[in-house]
């Protein structure tokens, strides 16, 4: 902005009391307020995300854990430690996917450059996963167990169990509309995680902006009333 842009005006409070008010005060205090709005927005969107993601990852467990016996939770997994993998070691054999590809602003990477404006690829490729029923299998999935025995008729160790089953019509019929919950779910986050993506880099470029500051000092110049422009903000 040029000097004659930034120059002072005399107004007078309703106090009746002089302030001198500057075009740069008012440019300052919009910029502050759009970061809120900016920061606020980042928090509520990230938590839908979050959301999200954690819906689809419920639905999966739902699914899996009404169609398996208790064993599966009380014994421990040969190929997965934690419920988590077990569920998804579980899931994978009866479904197959698809990776729904998108492009999003890589914010971890901006963070760390000076001038995120001036990186030349400021976007990286991931996906999430649209599921469908394994058309490939019988509908049967497997997992296997492990117990540590002390004695068991002498016998002490380890024993090893190979748990095959075949779901039942009624458990194809859920597992159906479990991919369809889990497929909207992620498709969401895709775009929550956009959305999200494309807030944090409008945040991170705020103050290298030009065109956004140009557009706030030309409303600046067109009010008279610096100090009512002042309090709106």
């Amino acid at each position: 902005m040029s000097k004659a842009e930034l120059e002072s005006v005399n107004v007078n409070t309703n106090a009746q009391l002089e302030l001198k008010v500057t075009k740069e005060d008012v440019l300052n205090v919009l910029l502050e307020k759009k970061e809120n709005e900016l920061v606020e927005a980042i928090e509520k969107l990230t938590a839908i995300k979050d959301e999200n993601e954690k819906n689809s990852k419920q639905v999966m467990e739902d699914f899996i854990l009404s169609i398996v016996d208790k064993e599966f939770t009380e014994c421990e997994h040969y190929y997965a430690k934690d419920l988590r993998s077990r569920v998804r070691y579980a899931w994978e054999h009866l479904t197959s996917y698809d990776f729904n590809g998108y492009d999003v602003y890589d914010i971890r990477h901006l963070n760390t450059v000076k001038n995120p404006t001036r990186v030349k690829e400021k976007k990286v490729h991931t996906s999430t996963y649209t599921y469908k029923v394994n058309m490939r299998g019988d509908n049967t999935f497997a997992y296997h167990l492990i117990k540590e025995v002390e004695d068991l008729n002498g016998w002490e160790g380890t024993l090893n169990k190979r748990v095959e089953q075949k779901l039942t019509k009624d458990q194809i019929k859920d597992l159906k509309i479990a991919i369809k919950k889990i497929n909207a779910f992620n498709e969401a986050y895709k775009n929550d995680h956009i959305a999200l993506a494309t807030l944090e880099y409008e945040l991170l470029t705020l103050d290298t902006n030009r065109a956004f500051r140009n557009k706030l000092t030309k409303t600046i110049i067109a009010n008279a009333d610096l100090t009512q422009l002042l309090l709106d903000a």
